[in-house]
């Protein structure tokens, strides 16, 4: 049997891709991997952009890979979040509560 990997986005200009990869470990054990042509000034903040997501939903744990070309904040959001509702998983709060005031790069 194959491995699941769930994806959204493209790498393209201005986009990122986000690769979910679950694996059966303790709810919230989220390995996660940034590659980004933008890494060493916004690395940081793609990955908490990430993260806020992954925390909005219930029994996270995987990989979550994230190739980005210089996508904004929300998109890297939404593409964590596409990937993540792909593999199944449920959001934990509403839609968007996390995210009120969230940074922009």
């Amino acid at each position: 049997m194959g491995e699941s990997v769930f994806a959204a986005g493209s790498v393209a200009k201005s986009d990122c891709r986000a690769t979910f990869r679950p694996y059966s470990a303790e709810p919230g054990a989220l390995d996660l991997v940034v590659r980004s042509s933008v890494g060493a000034l916004f690395g940081e903040a793609i990955e908490a952009a990430a993260r806020r997501v992954a925390t909005e939903f219930m029994g996270v744990s995987g990989t979550l890979e994230i190739d980005d070309d210089g996508a904004l904040d929300y998109v890297i959001e939404a593409r964590v979040e596409a990937a993540l509702r792909l593999a199944g998983l449920e959001r934990e709060t509403a839609p968007g509560s996390a995210r009120r005031g969230s940074a922009q790069r």
